[in-house]
């Protein structure tokens, strides 16, 4: 019983596997390098195979790449291939879909199957599984040893070897256990002691990294070599550093202030940047590239990513209830733009808090009001965060416009906020200065008299006149009322129509200079012959004043310019031959070629060997020219 069973299931085996080799479709995976160290790229392929008796190649589903980073997509590549074995032809067709990648951090790491769907049902190429490994310090000054280096990469194993330890990229951080909100700088530097005392160096960087993902970080840009489309990018910031007697040139390429937005640890980066090294391809007979040439490769300098575990704020301490912590070493003011003022008037409080520490994240202060004063509006603006040696210095400024409640000298009670000290590791109470200010009462507003008898009182310097009110009379006055319908007056609807029309007007305009940017070859073409003759009529000033040499240059340009613009040429070095070829392709009259050959060639012999010419040479010649524009304008 069990021989039969090892038996059929040595049947099933057996079967499963034929059938697997008659499929019309196949997908396997590959991996260029199943062994790589840190920075080091390689190629995953995904190969789509059929038989020839396929009707259709579908293309693969990629896996997600788990753990790996997916520097560029390759694409895809066709091959095939024929074999007759027995006077049968068998047709092999695939299509490989190839991804370039990466892996920036040490461990094993599994590719998923690729997949295709035939028929309904799913075919799977086998996973693949990447070691990532430490990557090796070669040449590598001892003090850098010790950090995870990516060596440069470039399409050229030989061209790796003679950068490795030359030309390299640094990430480092200036506290990689900074408190929640602590600013921490993180700072991109490229190495090289290829032509360290040369500014020319610089220009072979190319950042491929605008900037860090911002999921659990704030960012204060400080230097950032990568620019925005249209804008010019800085000068990178060079200094020439000695390591193991060797002058390396420095360069930093980006730097900013990260400011965590929660406890825990985090990985910053990586960043990237491409290098155009200048190599040199002759005079080696082996062919291999090295270092020092006109010609340039791209090598791509990576970081690992860096490392920071960031800290929660004590407990101990802190003060209960506390909103708008302040992260940082900061100091807060106050100030009154006046210390004397009427009730009725309003004053400006100015309070500014600045300091080192976490500038993007200021207080939101929203009061409604201050001691004795109302707050009549509020404004803030932020104070600009500068790089310092010691960190991060800003602030931002606050007004508020405040409207006393009553009269009197009044006191604006001290400013008070909560602040966590990252550098001391304390908390601390901001207090600001109380301010005082003399509040006049308000000038006492004019009474209003009746009708029924005199005010109760007056201001000083007002003289009563006389004694209850006297009402205007109207009469003899002619009543006319004003009120129309809108719609019935002109200039409303010329007030309407005017902006349509301008806005009409500018459409066709901008319809107009998109057609000719687009249609530039058959706009020049029926521009042409108005153009030629509007040069003509200009030259035929040179005919009153006998200037025979202009006059000739003049019709010879026209002509070109003429035949330049119709047949899509430029006008400069287009010869005789050529016009007459192209007159020729378009079957224009031989008579008609040969009068613009005679008048160019008379044109040209005129300029460079004068003659005396009467004016009535002149004119006919100048004649000549325009009739023939305007033959050849309808013609072509």
């Amino acid at each position: 019983m069990k021989a039969q069973a090892s038996h059929l299931l040595f049947l099933c085996v057996m079967l499963a596997a034929s059938l697997a080799q008659a499929a019309p479709l196949q997908i396997r995976a590959q991996a260029s390098d199943l062994q790589v160290s840190v920075g080091q790229q390689f190629t995953y392929t995904a190969e789509v195979i059929s038989d020839g008796t396929a009707t259709s190649m579908p293309e693969p589903q990629m896996p997600d790449f788990t753990g790996l980073t997916v520097v560029r997509d390759l694409g895809a590549s066709q091959s095939s291939s024929f074999t007759i074995i027995g006077g049968v032809q068998t047709a092999n067709i695939s299509i490989a879909h190839r991804v370039l990648l990466t892996a920036m951090n040490e461990g094993t790491f599994t590719i998923a199957p690729a997949k295709i769907s035939v028929a309904g049902h799913v075919l799977q190429s086998d996973p693949i599984t990447i070691k990532v490994a430490r990557p090796q310090p070669i040449n590598m000054p001892s003090s850098l040893e010790a950090q995870n280096i990516i060596p440069a990469q470039t399409n050229s194993r030989a061209l790796n070897q003679q950068l490795a330890g030359r030309l390299f990229m640094v990430g480092s951080l200036d506290n990689n256990a900074p408190y929640e909100g602590q600013p921490a700088c993180v700072t991109y530097t490229v190495f090289t002691d290829i032509n360290p005392q040369q500014d020319v160096v610089d220009s072979w960087l190319r950042p491929e990294t605008r900037g860090l993902p911002d999921s659990d970080f704030d960012y204060v840009p400080v230097f950032n070599l990568a620019v925005p489309p249209g804008q010019r990018a800085p000068r990178p910031q060079a200094e020439l550093k000695q390591m193991d007697g060797r002058t390396f040139r420095a360069i930093k390429v980006f730097q900013c202030y990260c400011i965590p937005r929660r406890a825990g640890s985090f990985k910053i980066g990586p960043y990237r940047i491409i290098a155009d090294v200048p190599v040199q391809r002759s005079n080696d007979p082996f062919g291999f590239p090295s270092i020092f040439d006109d010609n340039s490769q791209a090598a791509l300098l990576a970081t690992a990513p860096l490392d920071i575990t960031v800290k929660p704020l004590p407990a101990n301490g802190r003060p209960a209830g506390a909103q708008d912590l302040l992260i940082g070493d900061f100091t807060i003011k106050t100030a009154l733009d006046r210390q004397q003022m009427n009730q009725d008037e309003l004053t400006t409080l100015r309070l500014t808090i600045e300091g080192r520490g976490n500038v993007a994240a200021m207080p939101e202060l929203k009061w409604k009001e201050i001691g004795p004063f109302e707050v009549f509006n509020s404004s803030k603006s932020d104070l600009a965060a500068n790089a310092m040696p010691d960190g991060l210095h800003g602030g931002r400024v606050y007004e508020f416009v405040l409207r006393p409640k009553q009269a009197g000298t009044l006191t604006i009670p001290p400013v008070q906020l909560a602040a966590f000290n990252p550098w001391t590791e304390k908390y601390a109470q901001l207090t600001s200065t109380p301010l005082s200010v003399q509040v006049a009462p308000a000038a006492n507003a004019p009474e209003v008299f009746s009708a029924s008898g005199p005010a109760q009182s007056l201001q000083p310097g007002v003289q009563e006149v006389s004694q209850g009110m006297n009402y205007i009379d109207t009469s003899g006055f002619t009543r006319r009322s004003y009120a129309s319908k809108l719609h019935e007056d002109p200039l409303v609807w010329a007030l309407q129509i005017v902006p349509l029309a301008l806005l009409g007007a500018a459409y066709t305009l901008r319809r107009r200079r998109d057609y000719i940017e687009g249609h530039v070859q058959s706009v020049r073409k029926s521009r042409a012959g108005a153009a030629a003759l509007r040069r003509l009529k200009k030259a035929n000033k040179f005919v009153t004043q006998d200037q025979a040499d202009a006059l000739h240059a003049e019709v010879s340009a026209a002509l070109r310019g003429f035949f330049g613009d119709k047949f899509g040429r430029s006008a400069a070095g287009l010869r005789l031959d050529e016009i007459q070829a192209e007159l020729d392709s378009r079957h224009i009259d031989g008579e008609i070629t040969q009068r613009v050959l005679a008048l160019l060639e008379s044109a040209e012999a005129a300029r460079f060997a004068p003659s005396s010419r009467r004016q009535g040479a002149l004119s006919d010649e100048l004649a000549e020219a325009q009739s023939l524009i305007e033959t050849l304008d309808r013609k072509l």
